[in-house]
Parts: C-alpha cells; structure tokens; sequence
C-alpha cells in the first residue's frame, strides 16, 4: 500500500511486450525471441545428439561400398533430412485468425505468418543440403544414374 491508502501496483513486463522496434524483421517480442531462441537449440541439439551418436557406432553398410568420409558425410546428408521434417512437422501448423493457441502465447497473425515464411525457408535450406550431399555421394561413387526412388 502506498501512503494515501491506495494499491500500488507494480508493472510487470508482459512476453508480448516490443523489445526490438527498428530491425529487418519488424517489431520483435521477448516472446519471440526465446521461441526461436529455442526452435534454434531444440535443431542443434538434436543434429548433435543423432550425428554424435553415429559417428560412435561407425559400421558402414557393406553393400553401399562407402569409404569412411563419405559415410559420415552421408549420414550428414540424412540429419540434414530429419531436420527438414522437424521444420516440417512445425510448418504445417495452420495459420489462422484468431487462432487460440497463438493468443495464449500472445502472438499476433502478423508475426505468426512471419514464423511461417522463416520455417519454410529453413525447410527449404535443410531439404536442399540434404539433396545435394546425397546426390554428391551418389555421383562420387558413379552410381547417379542407378538410384531409383
């Protein structure tokens, strides 16, 4: 209470609350920053944690004739993949209106077809990394023309 008998009330800042106005991305929220904050280390982590825990069981397949750097750099190429479908996975949550779950997290439309854009182009990124180290290993080892889906 303060001294003419009235509540005071003590400001609490709000996840919804600007924290950086003037950037290439717009008005950026602390909401926002801890969600991509921690988009960004549940992708690391699990790219270290799957890539560590091959490299220590490194058995080559016989039957794919691989040397050992282009083994590791395959299943590089297959990580990339499982990172795209993580991407994924999140991508293909509706962007609507008025959705309920973005009010909880006081998100605003705007910003969450931002999040939208960003998650397709990391998809993007990951899905074409993965392709390219794949067929990279395929034409090292001559056989582009032999993989059939």
């Amino acid at each position: 209470m303060s001294i003419d008998g009235r509540k005071r009330i003590i400001p609490v800042p709000k996840f919804s609350d600007p924290v950086i106005t003037r950037s290439p991305l717009g008005i950026i929220s602390i909401a926002e920053i801890m969600s991509a904050a921690f988009f960004i280390i549940f992708l690391t982590w699990t790219y270290y944690s799957r890539i560590s825990n091959d490299f220590k069981r490194m058995i080559p397949n016989k039957s794919l004739h691989l040397n050992v750097w282009q083994y590791k750099l395959m299943r590089l190429g297959i990580r990339l993949g499982s990172l795209s479908e993580a991407c994924l996975a999140l991508l293909l949550l509706p962007i609507l209106r008025g959705m309920s779950l973005f009010q909880l997290l006081g998100l605003q439309f705007e910003a969450s077809v931002r999040y939208h854009i960003w998650l397709g182009n990391a998809m993007m990124l990951f899905s074409t990394l993965h392709g390219m180290i794949t067929m990279f290993i395929w034409a090292v080892k001559k056989r582009l023309g032999y993989q059939r889906g």
